[in-house]
């Protein structure tokens, strides 16, 4: 178990990361996630015993660990981080997988074997004896992690590995670090902003804010119960509100949404955008939620198009296909209805 208790980290006088709390078990895949700057390359390099925190401290399996310190350096052995440029060392890629091995006084026929394994497992036996100043960003991305992986960590530390490859390439390393986290077992955490790698990846994760960790749980609870206005809007569900609520109903300005609890009192409501209908009819349909609206904008997002509805000074965000607005003739200024279903609705 990694455990980051109570820290803290000052630079140039600022401090940039705020007493933070965090617990990841064996077997977790744990995705730190925030906007630039929140903190989340800084607290990979404390937990990965890189940098000395300020205050509060770094334990495996309770035993309190820091850099220079022999207690850190047994630790430091079972932790190892990948960040999001990595630098390779002159010479081929197998020696530059081969390297740590060595350092760690692994034996030359064992350190064969387990460099064999990791060239295959990231199909990257055909380039083995390849220099790597001939290689591209993504093979040098995945020679990278072969290095990583070859030393069989318990504590896999990523910063935003995926960053740089092509869209193809990024599918493909997401599936082989999915594969080998499902084979070894170990601790993988993993800085990202991207919500569909988080999705298919994280069994745990955090939201971090200003150097603080805003929510933090069970990566569905991330997504599917936000806490706060921040972390509802991070993750991508697009409307979020203040309202009043009175047992199942909620209002905002002056529209009640039906929602699935019962609550009294003020707080916030949020809804995917996803959800989201937009008709230009009022039909009859299971939705508890139907308010009449103008198209106020539309914007692209590769093959999705954001809308962005008036109802009644209320602004919804809807996600469509670019084929369904077309289909609906949607512009700026169109009369529509917006509807979604009351099971739809986060509340918070």
């Amino acid at each position: 178990m990694l455990r980051l208790e109570d820290i803290e980290q000052v630079k140039n006088g600022v401090r940039i990361i705020r007493g933070v709390n965090l617990e990841m078990k064996p077997g977790s895949f744990f995705i730190l996630m925030g906007p630039t700057g929140c903190g989340k390359t800084t607290l990979l390099r404390i937990a990965g015993l890189i940098d000395r925190p300020a205050r509060g401290r770094v334990l495996l399996d309770g035993v309190p660990a820091s850099p220079g310190k022999r207690s850190g350096m047994r630790v430091r052995r079972d932790v190892v981080t990948l960040f999001q440029n990595p630098v390779l060392f002159g010479g081929t890629v197998r020696s530059n997988i081969e390297w740590g091995l060595k350092l760690r006084g692994v034996k030359t026929r064992e350190a064969g074997r387990r460099t064999d394994e990791i060239l295959d497992t990231l199909n990257l036996s055909h380039l083995s004896l390849r220099n790597v100043s001939t290689l591209s960003g993504g093979e040098i991305q995945r020679t990278a992690l072969a290095r990583a992986l070859v030393l069989k960590p318990r504590i896999l530390l990523l910063d935003e590995p995926t960053t740089s490859a092509d869209p193809e390439l990024r599918k493909e390393l997401v599936r082989e670090i999915s594969g080998l986290h499902r084979k070894w077992g170990a601790i993988f955490v993993m800085a990202t902003h991207d919500f569909t790698e988080a999705l298919s990846l994280g069994t745990h994760g955090a939201v971090m804010k200003d150097g603080r960790v805003e929510q933090a749980g069970a990566i569905d609870d991330l997504f599917r119960k936000p806490e706060s206005p921040f972390t509802a809007a991070f993750v991508g569900l697009g409307n979020v509100f203040k309202a009043k609520f009175s047992g199942g109903k909620a209002m905002v300005n002056t529209l009640y949404i039906h929602h699935p609890g019962d609550r009294e009192g003020s707080g916030y409501l949020a809804v995917p955008k996803e959800s989201v209908t937009i008709s230009l009819n009022k039909n009859s349909t299971s939705e508890r939620n139907r308010f009449p609206g103008r198209v106020v904008s539309i914007t692209g997002n590769g093959s999705l198009m954001n809308l962005e509805v008036d109802c009644a000074g209320v602004l919804f965000v809807s996600s469509l296909t670019e084929a369904a607005t077309k289909e609906l003739a949607l512009e700026p200024g169109r009369e529509v209805w917006v509807s979604f279903k009351a099971s739809s609705v986060r509340t918070f």
